[in-house]
């Protein structure tokens, strides 16, 4: 059975959200003290930096698949806000901004991005669904 490529968009899109979604409910809870037999360096705040940088990558590449409008300005926008929110932190870590004029620090507290990363998940499933209905009307318009 061969897919269509508009349902192996939806379908990636479903399941990296239904993937963030489940690892930041997951490291939320652990956060809380729950989950305490799961290895840390699953949590830790580099991966998750990394997790929504790769999101907001994801996001710019799905968002110029959506067509033009508002919802394809909107998807473009949160994409290079995750992508920079997860990449900024690394480079500073990495000390490779250090040709900027001025001293960078940007410290992000974990809880902050376990619950970024439970939005994007849950956002990328509603999406799944929302936009194809978005598209289907388009076309019958």
């Amino acid at each position: 059975m061969q897919l269509s490529t508009n349902l192996k968009k939806r379908l990636i899109s479903f399941l990296v959200g239904l993937l963030l979604f489940v690892f930041g409910i997951v490291a939320f809870l652990r956060s809380l003290k729950y989950f305490t037999n799961l290895p840390e360096f699953l949590f830790n705040p580099v991966l998750l930096e990394v997790l929504i940088a790769i999101g907001g990558i994801f996001l710019l590449y799905d968002s110029f698949s959506i067509g033009h409008g508002k919802t394809k300005f909107l998807a473009v926008i949160i994409g290079l806000l995750l992508a920079a929110l997860g990449l900024i932190p690394i480079l500073i870590k990495l000390d490779l901004l250090g040709f900027l004029p001025f001293i960078a620090t940007l410290e992000i507290k974990p809880i902050v991005l376990e619950a970024i990363l439970v939005f994007y998940g849950a956002y990328l499933i509603v999406d799944t669904f929302a936009i194809n209905k978005y598209t289907q009307e388009v076309v019958n318009y």
